[in-house]
């Protein structure tokens, strides 16, 4: 994957809907962390949490602003193409997979608003989610499922259903460090980085290491960037921004990487790249997420993302798309959900 040209308009505004910039506002100032800087959930409702970071734990309110505020619908129903290439630039893996998600807490933008029910707010849910994988054929069937929690000291659930043994497997804590499909990017990578922190779940430091502008691919706001079939990405707009540096250093050497670079935009706090460094300090993956911003909804779209295995000179080149989904429920994503969308 290679920018075959890369475009510069003049830096724009980005103005997030009302209900979530009036969350936001309503918010500043009650959103709070612990003394080990871990937020402390019953003083966040929704929106950011940290318009304005600031203080001895200033890196991880940065962090909390991507992973606490969706770019997207509550309910969302996505598809997403994967393309994988070698070094030479053959193609050797080309991923199709249906994404299905439901925001349980902090919800804004589609009714019900706040909690999305009592069981939720009882066993602290944050997210649900599976992953249908439509391609390649040896992967048609398989269904990942996911079950976010909001307890930082709780593991979060991951389940497969194996279509090919027409059985449910439970995913450990080691295996979300393991690639998806693939692809050049794990399991906690999502999103470029869908990490919770905590001081015992493969626990960070994390330190604000620059403040400053930066030239970033920005998707178009029509969502027309494409990549062709050498693999040169066309239509991406560059935008200079200000961005907050955070590294992420990883204070548990069982992990799969180091530590993390992770680049936060300061005005929306959209994720923009993060480098991840393995155990021997080598770059080994790296993320960049250009979305496309729809400026009549005040949101992100699905958009692009170009992930780069460092060491192999493997690239993925991921596209999609997103539409609201008020219809989905919890039968569409539980337990019982997953095997009949795997069948």
């Amino acid at each position: 994957g290679s920018y075959a040209e890369i475009k510069v308009v003049p830096t724009r505004q980005y103005y997030f809907s009302p209900p979530v910039a009036k969350a936001t506002k309503e918010g500043m100032g009650r959103a709070q962390l612990d003394n080990n800087g871990i937020i402390k959930e019953e003083t966040w409702v929704a929106g950011l949490p940290f318009p304005r970071p600031e203080g001895k734990f200033k890196a991880n309110q940065v962090i909390y602003n991507w992973i606490k505020t969706p770019l997207f619908w509550d309910n969302q129903y996505a598809t997403s193409v994967n393309k994988g290439f070698t070094r030479t630039l053959r193609v050797d893996q080309e991923m199709v997979a249906d994404v299905m998600q439901i925001i349980l807490k902090g919800r804004t933008r589609l009714e019900p608003f706040g909690w999305f029910d009592e069981r939720a707010k009882k066993n602290g849910e944050y997210l649900q989610m599976n992953f249908f994988y439509q391609a390649p054929r040896d992967m048609y069937g398989n269904v990942v499922g996911m079950t976010s929690y909001l307890d930082t000291e709780k593991y979060d659930q991951m389940m497969l259903y194996i279509n090919a043994l027409r059985r449910v497997r439970l995913l450990s804590a080691t295996d979300i460090q393991d690639a998806i499909g693939g692809a050049d990017y794990a399991y906690v990578d999502n999103n470029g980085l869908g990490q919770k922190l905590s001081t015992t779940i493969f626990p960070y430091k994390n330190e604000v290491i620059a403040e400053r502008e930066y030239l970033v691919p920005f998707s178009t706001w029509d969502g027309s960037e494409y990549m062709n079939a050498k693999g040169e990405i066309y239509n991406l707009e560059w935008e200079r921004r200000p961005i907050y540096v955070v590294k992420m250093t990883q204070l548990d050497k069982n992990f799969v990487y180091s530590y993390r670079i992770v680049y936060m935009d300061k005005e929306t706090g959209t994720l923009i790249h993060v480098e991840n460094y393995d155990q021997k300090g080598r770059l080994y993956r790296s993320t960049v997420g250009s979305r496309p911003f729809i400026p009549e909804m005040g949101m992100f779209g699905f958009g692009c993302g170009l992930a780069r295995d460092h060491l192999d000179l493997h690239t993925s080149w991921t596209n999609g798309y997103v539409v609201p989904a008020p219809w989905l429920t919890r039968a569409d994503i539980s337990l019982r959900g997953l095997v009949i969308k795997g069948k």
